[in-house]
């Protein structure tokens, strides 16, 4: 199988439980994340199946980082469709996806809150997989915030997906860390665990950037990360 430069895609990772992978491979961190790059074999309807980029890789084909990142960038937004959906749009989505009309619309409003209520929206790509590396595309977020009229707090709840909350200026930011960190160490499983910290994106600058640097482990007690 031969594979070129139109294959290039990217994920992002928790660095703290990547840290062999991260150590043997090209990669750029934002925080406690990490970007890493990969061969996109094929797609389907369980996920994607990928090759891992190497340093040896990356080495025997001639390609920096930097270079990397910038093939990657264009290939992973043209096969991802990344979008952004009300909390209240996905959650219908995933408890009909083949698209089915609600039988009982009242109950789904009883159900789910109205958007206004929840305040919080889902990024991802269209397979929902891996979906979270959508948080490097400032435009994405850019134009979201222009539209909120506001700057944005991005909560890493998976490597499959992100949450925004639209930042007006009132949120208790260690609380919302403390209950992406309950959530992480309770609710997700170990190996999709993105990151403990919480993210914030300015509308001016486009600058996306960790808020806070004394991040838990999203590691389980008890385990330490070994080189």
């Amino acid at each position: 199988m031969e594979l070129s430069s139109k294959d290039i895609i990217f994920d992002v990772v928790n660095t703290e439980s990547n840290l062999e992978r991260i150590q043997n491979s090209p990669h750029r961190d934002i925080g406690d994340i990490s970007v890493v790059y990969k061969f996109l074999i094929s797609t389907n309807e369980s996920g994607r199946m990928t090759v891992p980029i190497t340093n040896e890789i990356s080495q025997k084909i001639g390609v920096t980082e930097e270079e990397l990142f910038e093939i990657a960038y264009v290939n992973t937004k043209e096969i991802s469709n990344f979008s952004i959906k009300s909390m209240r749009d996905t959650l219908i989505s995933t408890m009909f996806p083949f698209g089915e009309e609600p039988e009982n619309a009242s109950m789904i409003d009883m159900m789910l809150p109205p958007d206004d209520d929840l305040d919080l929206f889902v990024m991802t790509n269209k397979e929902m997989l891996n979906g979270s590396s959508s948080i490097l595309y400032s435009e994405l977020l850019g134009d979201f915030a222009d539209k909120m009229e506001c700057d944005l707090i991005i909560l890493p709840s998976s490597i499959h997906e992100v949450i925004i909350m639209p930042d007006k200026g009132d949120r208790d930011l260690e609380g919302i860390r403390d209950m992406v960190n309950f959530i992480n160490m309770g609710v997700v499983d170990e190996k999709d665990r993105l990151s403990n910290n919480i993210f914030g994106f300015e509308r001016s600058s486009r600058v996306l950037k960790p808020l806070f640097n004394d991040v838990p482990s999203i590691m389980d007690p008890g385990k330490k990360p070994t080189l």
